[in-house]
């Protein structure tokens, strides 16, 4: 039941409950000196106070209980009320959160495509080599020569630097290393690159367009890993 229909229900009620005392009143009392319960005299103030009173006291605390009725129903629509404004509010929350959570996942997802396309925007600024073994063959004074290949998987280099730390170690230095290019070099040891104790060797380079990178590899005559 709603406010206003209630509201109109108790004013109903009040003035036809109201209506009918009066008549009741009224319609009473000459019937009241018909048969001699009321006597008509002159009265004082106070017993007309007193007969105004209980004449009326009862519409008085009708309507009192009438508006207490419909206070106690406003007092409750207002609970309500209140009671579906929270529970908007706590669906508003959770909507905020939600939408506070997606816009963070599509932040880090944009946030991670960007790292991503940096990073390939990076390295493709970058000289990179891959190192392949060729075998080996015997050499002057009872060494052998390990055979290698180094290809250029990267941008064009103007400088590439290898160093190695097989028996004391060694540099070799190739310059305009071209993309894609590939390139041999040989270290000489006293044993095959099988038996090394080391084998590691490090590739600095700097590309045509002035990137400079770091590569690390281990060294046998099987294969070639590089190191992460």
């Amino acid at each position: 039941m709603s406010e206003e229909p209630l509201q109109n229900r108790l004013r109903d009620w009040g003035l036809k409950a109201t209506y009918l005392y009066m008549i009741v009143l009224f319609g009473g009392i000459p019937v009241g000196i018909i048969s001699g319960w009321v006597e008509l005299r002159v009265y004082g103030l106070n017993e007309i106070g007193d007969f105004l009173a209980g004449a009326f006291g009862p519409l008085a605390f009708l309507w009192l209980v009438l508006g207490f009725l419909q206070q106690g129903r406003e007092l409750q629509n207002s609970v309500d009320a209140l009671r579906h404004q929270t529970k908007e509010l706590k669906l508003s929350v959770a909507q905020q959160k939600a939408m506070v959570s997606i816009a963070k996942e599509q932040h880090d997802l944009e946030t991670d495509v960007a790292k991503r396309a940096r990073r390939l925007e990076e390295n493709s600024k970058l000289s990179r080599f891959v190192i392949s073994p060729q075998g080996g063959s015997g050499g002057p004074r009872g060494k052998v020569n390990a055979r290698f290949k180094i290809r250029n998987v990267g941008c064009s280099a103007t400088r590439v630097v290898l160093n190695h730390d097989v028996e004391g170690g060694g540099e070799i230095t190739f310059f305009d290393f071209a993309a894609n290019a590939a390139k041999d070099f040989s270290i000489e040891a006293t044993t095959w690159p099988r038996n090394w104790e080391s084998g590691c060797l490090t590739i600095q380079s700097e590309s045509v367009q002035g990137s400079k990178s770091r590569q690390s590899f281990n060294l046998t005559d099987e294969n070639v890993s590089e190191i992460k």
